[in-house]
């Protein structure tokens, strides 16, 4: 009776789910589960995208050991997002997981777009020069098609600005 106390003050779950043993092992199971699977790390958020970064990560088989402590040196970390590499002081990393910025998002969504309408205007241009011609794999046809890329890359420059 007292480890059956012990287990639901542990587990916070009512007496009935431990009369049914297979309740009692998901519910211990999917406790230590989503206990381990949070990711744990010393981060940092870049100085260029805002992103949180990994600058150390921690063993996650090692929760039962004392956590990492803080690193005392200072750190060169680079972003995977913007690739920028920055050397922070221990004063700016904190436990935490990392995630992107709300910027990357739309620095990604916007850049996926230009690039599919330089798709689209290369294609348009490279079928209106080779409207005639007999397409097959020769060096008139490549010359064709890179000068239709890089006309198409010239109208998307000359849009943004």
């Amino acid at each position: 009776m007292a480890d059956r106390q012990c287990v639901q003050r542990r587990f916070s779950c009512p007496v009935h789910q431990f009369e049914r043993p297979h309740l009692m092992i998901r519910h211990i199971f999917a406790y230590y589960v989503f206990r381990m699977s949070k990711p744990r790390a010393w981060v940092v958020q870049c100085n260029e995208c805002r992103c949180i970064v990994t600058a150390r990560a921690e063993d996650p088989q090692a929760h039962m050991q004392e956590p990492e402590p803080r690193p005392t040196c200072r750190l060169l970390v680079t972003c995977s997002c913007c690739w920028t590499s920055w050397l922070y002081p221990p004063e700016a990393l904190f436990n935490g997981s990392p995630a992107p910025s709300p910027e990357c998002f739309k620095r990604a969504r916007q850049s996926a777009r230009t690039e599919n309408a330089k798709l689209i205007a290369a294609a348009v241009i490279a079928a209106i020069r080779l409207n005639r011609d007999e397409i097959k794999n020769s060096p008139v046809v490549h010359a064709k098609i890179s000068d239709s890329l890089r006309l198409a890359e010239m109208i998307i420059a000359r849009m943004n600005t």
